[in-house]
């Protein structure tokens, strides 16, 4: 899961990647010490979640004083569930999810047996998110704050606006009928900018130019998408083989920087417009025939009657 800036908390292994974590709380970090009870802590990550994603992404750490100091660290189990499985479910209080990961840290002389720190980045969210209370929440230097309905509605306007949507289609060639290709188009107004393209696996065509990917796109928008040739027509089989698909992997940033990520399954046996005929095609052929045929007979008609020998003229007396 890409989290944009926060994404280093995914190398976090033991205590010491906790010392560099401000002192004290911010607009970007917010603590909980180990004291805190399980159902207060699922609804304080859930207001965490909220906030984060509204604006600009955070880090949550429980375990920890109000410096950041591990303080014994929290219990690494609840009931019969492990905290890692717990941290998910309490992220998935928001609704709807934005991007987040979760590390649970261990390794250290100042956490207790049996117990660890639990470190739960989040980027910025696509749109507005609403915590386990239905209500939703901006941060504000060191504290989650209820938003107002125009907040809300400010938010989703800008995330609308500046999280570029990008898909894959396969489409015939417009330079070369013979083959097809692989269209990326942005489907809104938000153009994508330094766009990584990947596939996997690459098809035999494109493993000559297997050092060139991931392929480097300065920007896609709506009047500039993304063509790559991939197989020519009718030779699907020999490209992609039994199972004809291959991954799509697209990453890209918007105008302030913010990063996204997009994933999809391209499947070669469809979205290429399918030559054949259908019923009603096949009636209007029909139809088109026997129009034909009615205007031939007439013609024989006409035909006929010139060819007809014409009556001698009456002798004059």
């Amino acid at each position: 899961m890409n989290v944009g800036q926060y994404q280093y908390v995914e190398a976090w292994q033991d205590e010491n990647d906790l010392l560099a974590l401000p002192n004290p709380e911010d607009d970007q970090h917010e603590y909980k010490r180990s004291r805190t009870s399980d159902k207060e802590l699922a609804e304080k990550i859930s207001v965490a979640a909220s906030a984060f994603w509204n604006t600009g992404g955070g880090i949550f750490v429980a375990g920890v004083d109000g410096a950041g100091k591990i303080d014994g660290g929290i219990a690494s189990t609840v009931g019969r569930q492990s905290r890692r499985d717990w941290a998910d479910q309490a992220v998935m209080k928001t609704q709807p999810p934005g991007p987040y990961l979760v590390r649970w840290i261990e390794k250290g002389t100042s956490i207790n047996a049996n117990c660890g720190v639990l470190v739960i980045a989040f980027g910025d969210g696509n749109t507005a998110h609403m915590a386990y209370d239905h209500r939703y929440r901006i941060r504000l230097g060191a504290h989650s704050e209820v938003a107002n309905h125009y907040l809300v509605e400010a938010i989703r306007a800008r995330k609308i606006i500046q999280a570029p949507a990008l898909r894959g289609l396969l489409q015939r060639s417009i330079r070369k009928a013979s083959v097809v290709e692989l269209a990326i188009l942005v489907i809104n107004d938000a153009p994508a900018l330094n766009v990584k393209i990947s596939l996997n696996p690459l098809t035999e065509w494109l493993k000559a130019h297997e050092d060139s990917f991931p392929l480097q796109i300065p920007i896609i928008d709506r009047t500039h998408p993304f063509n790559m040739e991939l197989f020519l027509w009718g030779g699907r089989i020999e490209t992609f083989g039994e199972e004809p698909s291959t991954q799509l992997l697209v990453e890209y940033e918007n105008t302030i920087g913010q990063e996204f990520k997009y994933e999809q399954v391209i499947d070669v046996r469809y979205g290429i417009d399918p030559m054949s005929i259908g019923y009603s095609d096949l009636e209007n052929i029909s139809t088109g025939i026997h129009t034909v045929s009615s205007q031939i007979e007439s013609l024989h008609k006409t035909l006929r009657s010139w060819r007809k020998p014409k009556p001698p003229n009456n002798p004059t007396a």
